[in-house]
């Protein structure tokens, strides 16, 4: 995506400070995916119950994290360059969701 020099400047520390805050989000879904793969020959209702409820707590707070950087980017940039940004971010994060779907099976 082109920036001028002083969108630069201005842009990707406020990247860099979202996706600090994205990170926690992602520790927790990926925890509740090892959790599900390492608990999957065992898997009871309540243990299945818990690693649903994780995982759609991070992805809460993945969102929580996203309308926040999509606030920090739309103060320094346009807003096209801003849903541009959250658009191509959106769209690496729907690859890395496919490429886990495809290796984690169903809870049997």
């Amino acid at each position: 995506m082109p920036l001028t020099d002083a969108e630069a400047k201005a842009f990707w520390p406020s990247t860099t400070s979202a996706a600090r805050s994205s990170i926690s989000a992602q520790r927790k879904s990926n925890q509740a995916i090892l959790d599900y793969v390492n608990g999957e020959s065992k898997m009871t209702d309540a243990h299945a119950k818990q690693i649903t409820a994780n995982l759609l707590e991070a992805e809460a707070d993945e969102a929580r994290a996203r309308k926040s950087c999509f606030g920090r980017v739309a103060k320094v940039l346009s807003g096209k360059k801003a849903a541009r940004y959250l658009q191509i971010e959106s769209k690496m994060r729907a690859l890395q969701r496919f490429d886990a779907a495809v290796v984690i099976p169903l809870v049997p």
